[in-house]
């Protein structure tokens, strides 16, 4: 986001525009690509055409849940990850470390492998 108080150049500026007529299928029709795109309105979904650039489509509602599971699960192995190199550090280091906290700690690494795994086959399919 500018700064306030921020104008852009001259050359940048949007200051023309241009009037399009429409019948109502016509119209219709772009309402519902605007709406399957991730695009906020019509005038930035025809910039994007013009421009010759990709319009990014919306995400479904259960494809994004699915991303939203695997970004958490991500979360989780990241921090079972750090836990793990605590342990080693500490082995390395010659103190005692319960052998079963470390089991514990790679089991569970393991499951939420399988398990990022899973979602993130679901993503793909739906996609």
């Amino acid at each position: 986001m500018p700064k306030k108080g921020y104008k852009k150049p001259e050359a940048e500026a949007r200051t023309l525009r241009v009037h399009t007529s429409l019948t109502p299928s016509e119209k219709r029709h772009l309402d519902q690509c605007v709406d399957a795109s991730h695009v906020t309105g019509r005038s930035d979904y025809i910039r994007l055409l013009i421009l010759g650039k990709e319009v990014p489509k919306r995400t479904s509602a259960s494809k994004a849940k699915l991303i939203d599971e695997l970004a958490r699960l991500n979360r989780k192995l990241a921090s079972l990850d750090n836990n793990i190199n605590q342990i080693a550090k500490t082995r390395n280091t010659g103190l005692p470390v319960s052998q079963i906290h470390f089991d514990e700690a790679l089991n569970d690494h393991r499951k939420l492998k399988y398990w990022a795994a899973e979602v993130l086959k679901k993503v793909i399919t739906k996609s």
